[in-house]
């Protein structure tokens, strides 16, 4: 499994949070570790340095299912179909929150290079990363414009809410 893969080498652990903002987390449920509660169960994986969760939604292959994050302002959407679509969304596309909001594969291509470039005056070898990260995961990037793109139009939401009763509203709304 991808998350086995990525827990047994300290460097990717230490890249993926460096250069893509991925911290891997042991899997755990919302209820167990955040008091989060969701009408379908949501198995956390992972977090950035934000304060946002990702986690994969339904029961099965953790690896089949989809990749729900759920933002530190109480948001969330499904933005992957699977673990690995995650990984390719993240190291393809690191600037991926700045172009949830678009509407075109061009806007979001416009709107991922505008970051990303930003990203790589901050993060010296980003793009050597990349090519690393994809070749030891064994990632593809070639529809990643595509997924992010029908991810968006879908705006698929899950109801999640705290144990305030006060829910996350929809991630691809503003």
């Amino acid at each position: 499994m991808i998350l086995d893969q990525i827990n047994k080498d300290k460097a990717l652990v230490r890249d993926l949070d460096r250069y893509f903002d991925f911290k891997i987390e042991s899997i755990s449920t919302l209820l167990d570790r955040w008091n989060l509660k969701c009408h379908q169960e949501v198995r956390v994986f992972g977090s950035d340095a934000g304060g946002g969760l990702f986690g994969v939604v339904g029961q099965g292959d953790i690896c089949q299912l989809p990749v729900l994050y759920l933002s530190s302002e109480g948001e969330s959407g499904i933005i992957a179909n699977s673990l690995k679509d995650f990984f390719e969304l993240i190291v393809f596309l690191p600037a991926w929150r700045d172009a949830i909001f678009c509407e075109t594969e061009s806007e979001i291509v416009k709107r991922a290079n505008e970051g990303e470039q930003d990203m790589t005056e901050m993060l010296e070898g980003l793009p050597i990363k990349k090519q690393k990260i994809s070749g030891l995961l064994s990632l593809n990037g070639d529809l990643v414009i595509k997924k992010l793109n029908d991810s968006i139009k879908k705006a698929e939401s899950v109801e999640v809410w705290g144990d305030n009763g006060e829910n996350f509203g929809s991630l691809f709304e503003y």
